[in-house]
């Protein structure tokens, strides 16, 4: 393996741009996946390798058969789980024009050692690795919440050169490695108001009609009666898998999209202000200085600005 090596590669398709990521540091390697799905044909994917895959579905829906656990599941965005096979097979059938994945690649021998003091869920998971037996450590596929969502950008984002960032994405797969055994065994206690694989469902499906109509939000009885589930089970749903009110999370998801627009466009900051929602632009000016502890006036000017309130 090429330790440390960063690349990437864009795909033309002809209506459509794709863009593939891949870091590899010493023991294990990130990998992003962003691609397009208008015809929404399926595709397989295979690995002669045995794969160990934290998976994380960012954004998109979609089904998919693996072939070696013999198993077929139907997704929403926004979901996590841990996987291991000898060899990798599976046919995915996209349901949205747009699938973003994360996922961490382990090395055997790395997540062996890394687990050796492993107890509940993932000591079976560890066991089922040495016996060379297909294996996935939950069948309920854990949302993602806020913080586990927060620290996954901050890794997709950062980049891989240098001593430095390599170690800071090391230290993140770890934190995030950590979030996803918290959510694993709070499962397994049984320690949640989702009981099954539709209630998580309906949580996300409301998550993503929040952030497809972020301007104009849809008040909670809205959303309670769309994605049908009682209101008391959406808020505290919602707050489980994402870590945080549905109001704190639409306010957040509005100030990352603030921030990026600030860093990487030339739109004024009036448009942006207009085009989030906001009632003017100093209203947009205070929200942001509240959110980040800076303006947008000083981030669009510094180019050090984003990186001192992001890392």
């Amino acid at each position: 393996m090429l330790r440390g090596l960063f690349y990437s590669y864009l795909q033309r398709m002809e209506k459509s741009k794709d863009k593939i990521s891949i870091i590899e540091l010493e023991g294990f390697s990130l990998i992003y996946s962003k691609t397009s799905h208008l015809d929404a044909l399926p595709f397989e994917i295979h690995r002669q390798d045995q794969c160990i895959r934290l998976h994380f579905g960012m954004w998109g829906d979609y089904k998919f058969e693996h072939f070696q656990l013999e198993k077929t599941f139907d997704l929403v965005g926004g979901h996590h789980n841990l996987m291991y096979s000898d060899g990798f097979s599976m046919k995915v059938s996209p349901k949205t024009p747009v699938i973003e994945t994360y996922g961490v690649h382990f090395e055997k021998d790395y997540f062996l050692d890394l687990t050796k003091d492993a107890k509940g869920s993932l000591l079976r998971f560890r066991k089922s690795i040495l016996e060379n037996n297909p294996c996935i450590i939950s069948q309920d596929w854990p949302g993602i919440n806020g913080p586990l969502h927060r620290a996954l950008i901050q890794a997709i984002h950062k980049p891989a050169s240098g001593f430095t960032n390599q170690l800071f994405l090391k230290g993140k797969m770890l934190e995030i490695f950590s979030m996803v055994l918290d959510d694993y065994s709070n499962l397994e206690k049984g320690e949640s108001v989702l009981k099954t694989m539709k209630d998580r469902e309906k949580i996300i499906q409301a998550r993503n009609l929040l952030i497809q109509n972020f301007q104009e939000p849809p008040s909670i009885a809205g959303l309670s009666r769309t994605v049908a589930v009682n209101e008391f089970k959406l808020k505290k749903g919602f707050k489980e898998v994402f870590g945080k009110s549905i109001i704190a999370y639409l306010n957040d998801y509005k100030m990352e999209l603030a921030i990026q627009k600030v860093e990487h466009t030339e739109e004024s900051l009036a448009a942006i202000a207009d085009e989030l929602g906001f009632s003017s632009p100093q209203h947009f000016s205070a929200a942001f200085k509240k959110q980040y502890g800076i303006a947008p006036s000083f981030v669009r000017k510094t180019s050090e600005g984003v990186s001192s309130i992001s890392n």
